[in-house]
C-alpha cells in the first residue's frame, strides 16, 4: 500500500472498514440459523456454510476496492509524472538523479569498449596494408574477405586505389564495397592464383587453425584463400583461443540436405541450429553447429566435408592462415604459421 498515492489510500481505509462491519453482522445472522441433525458437528449445517455468499462477496469487493485504487492511482499520476503511469508499479527510478548518473557511466564504459575494439580492428588493417603494399606496387591481384575487419581493410585500401591492378571478393557485399571505392573487382576465373589473401576470423588458434562464416561467405572464403599464395588473417586479440568450438562452427549446406545434415551432426555431439532467413551468395543454407569443442580440426574439417549435402565447413584447417596480425592494446601483435 506505501506505493499508492494519497487519494487511493485514503478511499481504501474508508471502505475497508466498512466492509468487514458488514461482513461480521451478515456472519452473525448466518451464525442464527438452526443447525442441521446432519452436520452439528461441525457447528453449521452444510445448507448454509456452503453458501457462504458473504464470504464470497467480501472477497469480489476487496478486488473491487483495488480495482478503483488502482485506477485512481493511474489519473494522479498522469496529473504528476506522465512517465509513471499505473499505481502498483514502484516509484519510476529514471527520474532519480543517482540513476541517471550510472546509466551514463555505465552507457559511456560500453562505448569506450566497442571504440577499443574497433580501435583494434583499424590497427591491424593498417597493418595488413603495409604487409600487401609490396604486391600492390608490383602489380599482382589482391584477394579481399568479408566481414567487419575486412571492411576497415577495404576502406584503408581505397588510399591505393590508383596502384591496385585488381582484387577478388569473397562475397557480393564485399565487392559492392570495393566497388564504392573505385577498386576493381574481377571473377577469379579470369585471374588465375592471387599473391595474397586478407580476411578476418571468428576464432584462430595458435597453429592459425581457423573458424570463419559468421558472415555466410565461408565458401568463397576457402575458394579464395585455396587460390593464394599468402593468407593473412587480421583479428583482435579477443578471436585467439586454446581450442576451436566456443564459437558456433558454421556449415553451407545444400538446401534440400538441411535435415539429413542435422541429424548427421547430432551423431558427432554437436547441436545443429539452422540459422533462418540467411541464404548465402551461392543460393545455399547455413547450419551452425553449437556446443562442439574442437580438438582435431583437420580430421573434424574432413569429416564434416565427407556428409553429403555439404558443402564445406567454417573450419580453415587444412589450408590455415600463414600469418595472423593480432590486434592487443599493446600493439599488433604477428603470429607465423609453422610448417
Amino acid at each position: 500500500r506505501a506505493e499508492y498515492p494519497v487519494g487511493s489510500l485514503l478511499m481504501l481505509s474508508t471502505l475497508e472498514p466498512l466492509l468487514l462491519l458488514f461482513f461480521l453482522f451478515g456472519s452473525c445472522r448466518l451464525l442464527k440459523q438452526p443447525f442441521s441433525r446432519e452436520s452439528r458437528k461441525y457447528r453449521l449445517s452444510s445448507q448454509y456454510y456452503s453458501n457462504d455468499r458473504f464470504c464470497c462477496f467480501y472477497s469480489l469487493a476487496r478486488v473491487a476496492i483495488f480495482m478503483m485504487c488502482n485506477r485512481l492511482a493511474t489519473v494522479e499520476d498522469k496529473s504528476s509524472s506522465p512517465k509513471c503511469l499505473g499505481a502498483r508499479k514502484p516509484p519510476c527510478r529514471s527520474h532519480s538523479p543517482q540513476r541517471s548518473f550510472i546509466l551514463a557511466a555505465l552507457s559511456s564504459q560500453r562505448s569506450e569498449s566497442t571504440m577499443n575494439q574497433q580501435q583494434l580492428k583499424e590497427a591491424v588493417a593498417a597493418a595488413a596494408i603495409e604487409r600487401v603494399k609490396p604486391a600492390i606496387l608490383d602489380g599482382e591481384i589482391i584477394g579481399i574477405g568479408t566481414g567487419s575487419t575486412a571492411n576497415c581493410f577495404i576502406d584503408q585500401l581505397a588510399a591505393l586505389k590508383d596502384d591496385i591492378k585488381a582484387t577478388v571478393a569473397s562475397s557480393e557485399a564485399s565487392a559492392q564495397r570495393l566497388r564504392s571505392h573505385g577498386i576493381e573487382v574481377v571473377e577469379l576465373n579470369s585471374c588465375g592464383q592471387i599473391a595474397v589473401y586478407v580476411d578476418g576470423a571468428d576464432e584462430s588458434n595458435q597453429r592459425l587453425e581457423l573458424i570463419k562464416g559468421g558472415g555466410a561467405a565461408l565458401t568463397r572464403e576457402k575458394i579464395v584463400a585455396a587460390a593464394s599464395k599468402q593468407f593473412i588473417c587480421i583479428a583482435d586479440e579477443s578471436k585467439l583461443v586454446d581450442q576451436l568450438g566456443a564459437f558456433p562452427l558454421p556449415i553451407e549446406v545444400i538446401p534440400m540436405a538441411r535435415s539429413y545434415v542435422a541429424r548427421e551432426l547430432l551423431k558427432m555431439g554437436g547441436n545443429p541450429v539452422y540459422r533462418e532467413g540467411v541464404v548465402t551468395d551461392n543460393g545455399n543454407v547455413i547450419i551452425d553447429l553449437y556446443d562442439f569443442m574442437i580438438a582435431t580440426p583437420q580430421k573434424t574439417e574432413e569429416t564434416i566435408n565427407g556428409i553429403t549435402g555439404v558443402v564445406t565447413n567454417g573450419l580453415f584447417a587444412l589450408r590455415p592462415a600463414d600469418v595472423l596480425l593480432l590486434g592487443t592494446a599493446d600493439g599488433v601483435k604477428t603470429l607465423q604459421r609453422e610448417d
